[in-house]
């Protein structure tokens, strides 16, 4: 009866599986032949195994990289996630935004485990983007019309520029400085006005189109518009009129 009683309980016990029967037949067929090893069942293995470090790494280089793929350089990216092995490996990996990240040579990127282990860690990221940008060959004062011989291509990382950095020649040359720009100054687009741009308080030229005859004079700008904007003049004898700013510069009235 007590052998029957004891073969019951063998049979019956939750945790004596086929599948764990079969594993503890192998592990004795392993220390046969290893005497004195340790058998580490594979599952533990598992279990306790750390984070790749290559998987944070390609997730925050992907990242990074579509966040500076406006600058027109090519970037290259130093990302230092060894310590995330001390983690246990995540299923559900998380890299915080960098949309509204500003751009600098080291950044520091969280990272989070949704699950099954629930973790976050800082990676540091140095980042740099080779490229070309305009600069300044001289000092440019204010007023002056740019043409390429104020302007130069500098290379150099474009990392820490302002927002707003002119990067392509063609997009400064023609263009009139709003203020003074020193030498090797990095040139911005809040610093350039368009051709033909007026500015409040500039004196412009004033032509008057109407049926069979043509009129000009001069007045004072009471704002500032591009070409194609409409623009209020005051006139010297005190009258404000309102015209289409031209490409050369003038305000002009059809009647």
């Amino acid at each position: 009866m007590q052998t029957r009683a004891m073969f019951n309980r063998s049979v019956f016990h939750p945790f004596r599986s086929r599948a764990l029967h079969r594993r503890a037949a192998r592990a004795l067929v392993l220390a046969s032949i290893l005497p004195g090893a340790i058998i580490t069942p594979a599952w533990a293995a598992d279990a306790s195994r750390g984070q790749s470090p290559k998987e944070v790494r390609d997730l925050i280089t992907e990242q990074v990289r579509q966040r500076v793929a406006h600058l027109p350089g090519n970037p290259v990216i130093e990302v230092d996630a060894n310590d995330v092995s001390r983690h246990p490996a995540c299923d559900a990996l998380r890299v915080a935004s960098l949309a509204n990240t500003q751009l600098r040579s080291r950044l520091s990127v969280r990272v989070d485990c949704e699950g099954p282990s629930r973790w976050a860690a800082y990676i540091p990221v140095r980042l740099a983007v080779n490229g070309s940008y305009v600069s300044t060959a001289r000092v440019v004062q204010a007023g002056e019309r740019l043409g390429p011989g104020q302007l130069t291509l500098q290379q150099g990382d474009l990392i820490g520029l302002p927002d707003d950095t002119v990067f392509r020649l063609q997009d400064a040359v023609g263009h009139t400085a709003a203020v003074r720009l020193r030498a090797g100054q990095p040139v911005r687009a809040g610093s350039l006005r368009p051709p033909g741009m007026i500015t409040h308080g500039q004196k412009v030229r004033v032509i008057v189109n109407g049926s069979g005859f043509v009129a000009s004079s001069e007045g004072e700008a009471l704002g500032s518009a591009a070409p194609g904007e409409t623009l209020r003049v005051r006139t010297p004898s005190g009258q404000i009129i309102s015209g289409v700013v031209t490409p050369e510069g003038t305000v002009e009235i059809s009647m």
